[in-house]
């Protein structure tokens, strides 16, 4: 009983990583596509 509550916390810790990591990607590449933007306009 102990191990397969362990083994849920661990899946349920992956999960939580995974989402971060996709979080931060997403972060990432909406602030390069403003970034770019901003360039573009400076530039205009």
């Amino acid at each position: 009983m102990t191990s397969n509550a362990l083994s849920n916390s661990l899946v349920r810790f992956k999960i939580i990583i995974c989402l971060l990591k996709n979080i931060k990607l997403i972060l990432i590449n909406l602030v390069d596509a403003l970034l770019s933007n901003f360039k573009f306009v400076v530039i205009l």
